[in-house]
C-alpha cells in the first residue's frame, strides 16, 4: 500500500528545492502548479498503481467545455490528437465539462529530473494545446482564465 502522505512530502520537497512554486491544497496531497507567463497549470499529487506508487500531474487544459455545447467536437478534438500523443493522454470529463491532459510516473524511486522533466512537458503541452482547442472549440476557459494569472512563480 502506497503512503500517499509520504509521497506528498517528497513531491513538495522536489518542488521546494527546485524553486517552482506552488499552492497545496488543504489536505497537504496536492500541488497546484501554475505556467509562468503562461495560460494553463498543472496538478500534480501522489497516487498508487495497485501497490505501485505514481506521481500523477493533471492539467485541466479548457474548463467549461459543455457537452450540449461542443462535446461531439471536444471528443474528435482529443481522439485526434490522443492519435499522436507520445506522452501521457487527454481525457474529456463531460460532467465537469473538463478537458485535461494527464500523465504518471512511477514513484517507488523518484527521481528529482525525472519528475521535474514530467512537469515541464506536461506543463508545455497543455499551454500550448489550451490555446489550440479554445480557438477550435470555441467554447471553454483556460487555467489562468479561472484561476488568474501565474506571475513569476510556475513552472516554466
Amino acid at each position: 500500500m502506497t503512503d500517499l502522505p509520504a509521497l506528498a512530502e517528497r513531491i513538495h520537497g522536489i518542488l521546494v528545492r527546485a524553486k517552482i512554486g506552488f499552492t497545496p491544497s488543504q489536505d497537504g496531497l496536492e500541488f497546484f502548479v501554475p505556467i509562468r507567463d503562461g495560460t494553463a497549470a498543472v496538478m500534480v499529487r501522489p497516487g498508487s498503481f495497485g501497490d505501485e506508487p505514481l506521481v500523477l500531474f493533471q492539467s485541466p487544459v479548457l474548463q467549461g467545455v459543455r457537452f450540449e455545447e461542443a462535446g461531439a467536437r471536444a471528443l474528435a478534438a482529443i481522439n485526434l490528437r490522443n492519435c499522436s500523443l507520445l506522452v501521457g493522454r487527454l481525457s474529456y470529463y463531460e460532467e465537469d465539462g473538463v478537458i485535461a491532459l494527464e500523465y504518471a510516473i512511477l514513484a517507488s524511486n523518484l527521481q528529482t529530473q525525472e519528475f521535474i522533466r514530467a512537469l515541464q512537458i506536461v506543463a508545455a503541452y497543455a499551454d500550448t494545446l489550451d490555446d489550440d482547442l479554445l480557438l477550435e472549440l470555441g467554447v471553454g476557459a483556460r487555467a489562468r482564465d479561472v484561476w488568474g494569472p501565474a506571475g513569476d512563480t510556475g513552472v516554466a
